[in-house]
């Protein structure tokens, strides 16, 4: 074989390693032995450093301690669960390659289960291992090399208790043989004396030799057991090491985990405080839009009841139009049957004062003077009347036409001062207020001399030009507001 790759974990194993590194260099040399990566120059990729050597390697020799699948780091994690974990990596790179991956059990260490490692290196749990035993250190490892072949080259080391005292003194005297003879004969042939002092000599060689084996595995026992004391004081440092590195390494991760707690409590304060910020806005935003909604309902009710309002006031008001219209259309026909019955009468009156007239002809001045004061004031009294029977129409000419026909007389030849009582009653059934009132009494009387000169049709509605006609020429010299006023007031009476 090229290359023996010891794997082992330096906190657990580094003194069994250490041991088989030393017996293995005497057996095949240091350039067939490769146990540690210390060499590997700064600034190398470490794993790919591991390949390479594993693959210069014929057979790995993975050291297992009482702790090798539960030591853990400083941070606390399983070393084995480390990615860059250099026995895992070692151990899976030679699995990978399907190279003899033989387990060494130290310390009384059991074979780990495959559950318990990562996926790479499960195989390793069902590779065939060895145990080296403490107390059988030696033959224990003279065992595993010879089964795999790594004493070839070496010669076999003889035990002093198998030293043959004869063959040693033949040794010791072979240098100077008698003369005449092979050894076994001048030895047969000397005298009682000389062979005395051979036996004694074999018997000082056989002690001599026997005392250096004692003190040889003597001095081996203790240096196994330096290294021993060595291996377990170094266990203890690193386990005081690994306790206090744990130990900072947990108040480390207590310290973080505080930190984050507290940073995490202010995150959560923090978002809190804006979520009901948040509430707090939505909830002002829909108190306004409620708000906003309950005027707009507020509104849209108002709007809705005015106009049911309205509705209501333009019905009656159209019911009233119409039951006025009615009173005046039996109003004015009931007027007019009274004022033919009144004109009949004054007819029938005028033809009786004509012809008691032509018969007190030759009566006396103040007899005449009695007459027409008395016509006059049946005048004044059947204008008072019909004055007080027509209605105002709407219409100042329709209105007056109909007061002619009530006075009897025609529109042409009704006098301004005739038309003053009418248009005084008029006034107070309007019931104006005192400016609208005066030009309205102002307008009404003039309308039959105007509608006399003008060619207006009796008793038919002028129209807005001839209206807007005999309104300006009424308003006269008035100017600005007044004139506006006195037309918008005379517009209306068309």
């Amino acid at each position: 074989m090229s290359c023996v790759f010891i794997n082992y974990r330096r906190g657990d194993t580094s003194g069994e390693a250490r041991a088989l590194f030393n017996e293995l260099v005497g057996i095949r040399g240091k350039d067939a032995v490769f146990m540690d990566v210390d060499t590997i120059a700064l600034g190398r990729d470490f794993r790919q450093i591991v390949r390479e050597r594993v693959e210069t390697c014929d057979l790995m020799l993975a050291l297992v301690g009482r702790d090798w699948s539960t030591v853990t780091n400083s941070s606390g994690k399983r070393r084995l669960d480390d990615s860059n974990d250099f026995v895992r990596l070692e151990i899976a790179a030679a699995l990978k390659r399907d190279i003899p991956v033989i387990p060494v059990l130290v310390q009384g260490a059991a074979m780990p289960a495959a559950e318990q490692l990562p996926d790479e290196i499960k195989d390793f749990a069902y590779r065939n291992g060895f145990e080296l035993s403490h107390s059988r250190w030696e033959s224990d490892l003279q065992e595993m090399l010879k089964r795999l072949g790594l004493l070839t080259g070496r010669s076999q080391p003889t035990s002093p208790a198998t030293v043959d005292p004869a063959a040693t003194s033949a040794d010791a005297t072979s240098n100077t043989p008698a003369r005449g003879g092979s050894p076994e004969r001048q030895i047969q042939k000397g005298s009682p004396d000389k062979r005395r002092y051979i036996g004694i000599a074999a018997v000082a060689v056989a002690i001599v030799l026997g005392t250096s084996g004692v003190f040889y595995y003597r001095n081996a026992a203790e240096e196994n057991a330096r290294l021993e004391q060595a291996r377990q004081e170094k266990a203890k440092a690193d386990a005081e090491a690994q306790r206090k590195a744990a130990e900072e390494a947990e108040k480390q991760r207590v310290a973080e985990a505080e930190r984050k707690a507290a940073e995490e409590a202010q995150k959560q304060r923090l978002a809190s405080a804006e979520a009901e910020r948040k509430r707090l806005a939505e909830a002002e935003a829909e108190r306004k839009r409620l708000i906003q909604f309950e005027a707009e309902r507020k509104r849209l009710a108002d709007a809705e009841a005015e106009s049911k309002r309205l509705e209501q006031a333009n019905a009656e008001r159209q019911r009233l139009a119409r039951a006025e219209a009615d009173r005046k259309k039996s109003a004015e026909a009931e007027a007019g049957r009274k004022r033919l019955a009144e004109a009949e009468a004054e007819r029938r009156r005028l033809a009786d004062a004509e012809a008691e007239r032509k018969r007190q002809a030759d009566a006396s001045p103040e007899r005449q003077r009695q007459l027409d004061e008395a016509k006059r004031r049946e005048n004044e009294t059947r204008r008072r009347a019909a004055a007080q029977n027509t209605n105002f129409s709407g219409s100042l000419h329709v209105s007056l036409g109909n007061f002619a026909r009530a006075y009897g007389v025609s529109l042409s030849d009704l006098q301004t001062t005739e038309a003053l009582a009418p248009c005084s009653t008029w006034a107070k059934q309007l019931a104006l207020d005192t400016e609208p009132a005066k030009i309205f009494r102002s307008i009404c009387p003039r309308v039959p001399r105007f509608a006399s000169e003008n060619g207006w049709p009796v008793g038919v509605q002028p129209t807005s030009q001839q209206w807007m006609q005999f309104c300006s020429a009424t308003a006269g010299s008035r100017a600005g507001d007044e004139r506006k006023m006195f037309l918008v007031s005379c517009l209306k009476y068309k």
